[in-house]
Formats: structure tokens, sequence, C-alpha cells
């Protein structure tokens, strides 16, 4: 966070505070950035010397495979929609968005997560639709689960532990791994309607 936003003017400008001391604010500029964002320990983030990434083969023979939240293909906008086209541009590495269903369970989900896994189907970074004809079988991976997007990947795991040797890194990003209020607060309004089950065909 504090190396992207020293590139950013807006936040250097809220960060400084030479107008309040009424002289020039000598403080480096992640100090001023860690102070106005950041909160407790995470202050102290600024002074830690984090090498540049430099991308290298290995990354780029990985592909991204994002498990995305609970509100998925809900909202006109998607997680990550602007980012991931642009990550996958600087880092020349392939991105599909598994196509879970919003009101699914997280072992239904699995199924997109291995159609994502096992033939490269879902989403393209941009959002789109990855057709037939370009879909291809992912070499290793790593998995971004977002949300409820991260116990659904952990559901897969549970159930497909021969996955794991394929799988380089998972990464968290607000996982609701215990599950959330919000979810509980959905399911109890709904727990006692009289809803008739469907039948698979």
């Amino acid at each position: 966070f504090l190396t992207e936003a020293l590139q950013d003017n807006i936040a250097l400008k809220k960060a400084d505070k030479t107008k309040l001391l009424g002289r020039k604010d000598k403080r480096p500029n992640k100090q001023k950035l860690a102070e106005q964002f950041l909160r407790g320990d995470e202050i102290r983030e600024w002074k830690l010397e984090i090498p540049e990434f430099k991308s290298t083969n290995r990354v780029r023979n990985t592909t991204l495979i994002f498990s995305p939240g609970l509100l998925n293909g809900m909202l006109p906008v998607r997680a990550f929609q602007n980012a991931f086209p642009k990550i996958q541009d600087e880092l020349g590495i392939r991105i599909i968005r598994a196509d879970n269903h919003p009101m699914r369970g997280c072992s239904s989900n699995i199924d997109d997560l291995i159609a994502a896994i096992d033939h490269g189907a879902g989403l393209a970074a941009d959002t789109t639709t990855i057709p037939p004809s370009e879909q291809k079988t992912p070499g290793d991976i790593f998995l971004i689960g977002y949300s409820k997007g991260a116990p659904d990947i952990y559901e897969l795991l549970a159930q497909r532990p021969d996955l794991k040797n394929k799988i380089r890194c998972i990464y968290n990003w607000g996982g609701a791994i215990g599950g959330s209020y919000l979810a509980d607060d959905i399911y109890n309004s709904i727990k006692n309607l009289d809803i008739p089950k469907v039948e698979k065909a």
C-alpha cells in the first residue's frame, strides 16, 4: 500500500502537514502516508525496506484463479474489475475468474472452481466470458479468495486434496472463513420460510 501510495500525488498532498505545522513537513513521504492512512501497529510499516518486486518466468507460468464473493454477478461491477486487467498486462500472467454462483453454498461452488482449474473455464480478467475455443488448462495456479470466495476455496481443498501439488499459493482477501453477521442475518430471516425443495433433474 505504501509503495503504491508514493506514486499518488493526491495521497501525498493529503498526508503532508506543512500548512498545519506552519513550516515544511520534513517527515519521509512513507512516514507521512503511514501516519495519515494506517492505524495502530501498522503505522510502523513505513520503516520496512521491502525489495522491489521483480517478475520471473516462474510467476508468468502461473495462473491466478480468483474465487469471488457472495455478490458475484449480482451487481453491475465485479471485484477487481479494473485492477485485474492491469495486473495481467503488467506481470504477464493469466487471470481466470471462477464464475461462482452468488446464491449457492461452498460445496456447490466447487464445480465452478474446478471448471477454472481443470479446463480454464470461467471469466477473463476483464469479466468477459472465456469462450470454449480460448479455454486452456492451467498449469501451476495460485488462488485468491475474496469474502465468501475464501471458504469456497477451503471447501475445495477439503474435497480435492489431490490439487495440493498444483496450487502454489492461496491468498485470503477479507475471507469470511468464520461466516459473517450479514450471512447469519440473511439465513435467520429466511430459514423459517416455506420454500418447496426443487429436486435436480
